[in-house]
């Protein structure tokens, strides 16, 4: 199967947000994010990048890429 790099990006930053932490003052609290949430924020990241010009040609098919399996 095939993707596009804009579909990898969602994907890669959904992955990140697994441990994302709210810099709180000297504290860093944990966001505990659903991964329904994560991938929501991701999506919204790659539509405003499409919005506000595609440099990075985020439609075109990824050549050789294959996601990981999701664990859930």
């Amino acid at each position: 199967m095939t993707y596009t790099r804009g579909h990898i990006l969602q994907s890669s930053i959904a992955f990140a947000l697994v441990g994302v932490k709210l810099h709180l003052g000297r504290r860093f609290v944990p966001v505990r994010l659903t991964e329904e949430q994560r991938y929501d924020i991701a999506e919204q990241v790659v539509l405003h990048l499409r919005k506000y010009g595609d440099t990075w040609k985020l439609d075109e098919q990824a050549s050789d890429y294959r996601l990981p399996p999701s664990g859930g």
